[in-house]
């Protein structure tokens, strides 16, 4: 409807225009018809029409965007301005009036760098703790020390070690003569192949046949795993004298086809 008025208001102003015409011919003196029409166009009546018009044009916030980008541009130079304060170096106190806001500023400054500080050592500690999750908690190929090895061997932490390290350790024993100790670490060799194939989920607070129930695999390899456990049980608790001449790669053979290592 606005192209509507502004059609009726041109087509008014050119008859008022054409109407004074034959005026304007017959007065040789009489303003020209451009003259006529500026004189029309500051006349109230098209002021007021005009007004009308820039009331119906949709208002637009041209300046959002110069608002974000100033916005934007002071949280920047905020960023940078804190920075050349963290980094500069410091002057030597002066004597006088603004003795005491120089110690101030040191003050705080040594507060930001305690914050920056935990701040990394936090990013830190969350960028390691997603890395080992990501890793599935599989126990690493770590080297340790005999008496860590000990300590872990006494202990039971088979994921201190991985299956093949724990299978070297049982070797190691078997020609040490040591044939309970043996046992104890193709054990763990077992939990901790077993773990890192996703068959179990080793826990301290876990007891053997607690494993053996919820253990994750096909009867025959949940069979296998129960006679393993029960052969280890009486060897380790029961303290039963292992045999010198019991087939121990056949024991390993066991440990391998259940952990998927292979025979």
């Amino acid at each position: 409807m606005r192209w509507v008025r502004g059609f009726m208001f041109l087509a008014g102003v050119l008859l008022l225009v054409g109407g004074r015409c034959p005026a304007a011919e017959a007065q040789p003196n009489s303003v020209g018809a451009h003259e006529q029409l500026q004189q029309i166009l500051r006349r109230p009546m098209y002021r007021e029409w005009q007004l009308r018009q820039d009331e119906d044009l949709p208002q637009v916030d041209v300046g959002m965007s110069a608002r974000i980008q100033n916005l934007a541009h002071r949280m920047s130079q905020a960023v940078h301005d804190f920075f050349n304060w963290l980094f500069r170096s410091r002057r030597p106190p002066s004597v006088g009036r603004g003795s005491g806001w120089e110690g101030m500023g040191g003050v705080l400054k040594a507060v930001a760098w305690m914050v920056l500080a935990v701040a990394l050592v936090f990013i830190l500690v969350l960028i390691v703790k997603i890395v080992s999750q990501s890793s599935g908690g599989a126990p690493s190929a770590v080297v340790l020390s005999r008496r860590q090895v000990r300590e872990a061997l006494e202990a039971g932490d088979a994921l201190a070690m991985g299956s093949a390290q724990w299978l070297d350790e049982a070797r190691r024993l078997a020609a040490e003569q040591n044939f309970r100790a043996v046992y104890r670490a193709m054990y763990l060799a077992l939990l901790s192949g077993l773990h890192s194939a996703g068959k179990i989920e080793h826990s301290r607070n876990r007891t053997n046949w607690a494993y053996v129930q919820q253990y994750r695999g096909s009867s025959d390899e949940r069979v296998t795993f129960g006679e393993l456990t029960d052969l280890f049980d009486h060897v380790w608790y029961g303290r039963e004298e292992a045999a010198a001449g019991t087939d121990l790669d056949q024991l390993q053979r066991k440990v391998a086809t259940l952990t998927g290592a292979g025979a």
